[in-house]
């Protein structure tokens, strides 16, 4: 999971969509395939103020 605050609602797509590629960027669900799961879930969420919004994406290794 990454989390990134917007500072406009019209943002928060666009920063859920930033918050996933920051977890592939940095490799975040390599540790995951490194003690053996086959899957991998990554969460993109994104506030501002009491607004949100979520992304998901899930990876397999196989």
């Amino acid at each position: 999971m990454e989390f990134k605050k917007a500072r406009k609602i019209i943002e928060l797509e666009a920063k859920a969509q930033e918050a996933l590629q920051q977890i592939d960027d940095k490799k975040y669900a390599l540790e995951l395939e490194d003690d053996g799961y086959d899957i991998a879930s990554s969460y993109g969420i994104s506030f501002c103020g009491k607004d949100c919004c979520v992304m998901h994406r899930e990876t397999s290794s196989v």
